[in-house]
């Protein structure tokens, strides 16, 4: 019968371990395999509640729903600065993104363009970055666009996919939430389905 290799992990616990460690006073110490074994498992440990900080937060937070209150977000300027987003008194139109989301990207130039349509004037746009990035202060919108440094998208809305829009009516209820990118096309009737008066022409909806 072939003689069978011994594992890659076998070889090095019995040969590589324990290691020598050289002091500058010139004192030896021997870390033996246990204390390795430890300390590894210590390192993968911290890495993995890293990793798991949002799934685990997400864990213990009930997903917003339709029809839930969201009178204010707490927020960061691009300078750093902490304030609060108002969303009591006209309907607002909020974009959670990533900068390297390619999705992000094609919704937060859709919610511009919804801004700047003439029959949206009242529409409260803002984009929320997930985190700061340093092209962040040069992205093409004229819509404000602040940080989510008080991770709410994964804290109080319950989600981590983005793009996540969430559009608010004018008490802060929650009409329409969503972890995905959709055509601006579907959103413009969705507003014109949220307002009030659905007797208007799409594009000519008064939203204050």
């Amino acid at each position: 019968m072939p003689t069978r290799n011994p594992k890659p992990f076998r070889l090095i616990f019995q040969y590589a371990l324990p290691l020598r460690l050289q002091f500058s006073g010139g004192r030896n110490m021997w870390i033996g395999r246990r204390g390795l074994i430890l300390t590894a498992f210590l390192l993968f440990t911290v890495g993995a509640l890293c990793l798991l900080k949002e799934p685990m937060e997400m864990m213990t937070v009930q997903p917003a729903r339709i029809g839930d209150r969201l009178p204010s977000l707490p927020a960061e300027t691009l300078d750093g600065e902490k304030t609060t987003i108002d969303l009591i008194g006209r309907f607002s139109y909020i974009v959670f993104f990533k900068i390297n989301c390619i999705h992000c990207r094609k919704q937060l130039k859709n919610a511009e363009e919804l801004m700047r349509m003439p029959g949206y004037k009242g529409l409260h746009v803002n984009a929320i970055a997930k985190s700061y990035h340093e092209e962040l202060p040069n992205l093409p919108y004229a819509m404000p666009t602040y940080i989510d440094h008080s991770s709410v998208l994964t804290g109080r809305l319950g989600r981590m996919r983005v793009p996540t829009v969430v559009i608010t009516d004018r008490a802060g209820y929650i009409r329409h939430i969503r972890s995905a990118y959709r055509p601006i096309e579907q959103d413009h009737k969705l507003l014109n389905d949220l307002i009030p008066d659905r007797s208007r022409p799409a594009g000519t909806a008064t939203l204050r």
